[in-house]
């Protein structure tokens, strides 16, 4: 939805390194986690 597109910028421009959205599977969960830990 176009709410989720300006929060995903809006998070980005403020600094996030990756944004999950719903709905999401747990693969997805620890494959950004183990990214984000590397």
């Amino acid at each position: 939805s176009a709410g989720t597109k300006e929060k995903v910028t809006e998070a980005l421009l403020l600094g996030a390194k990756n944004f999950i959205v719903k709905p999401f599977k747990e693969e997805k969960v620890l494959e950004v986690i183990k990214a984000a830990l590397s």
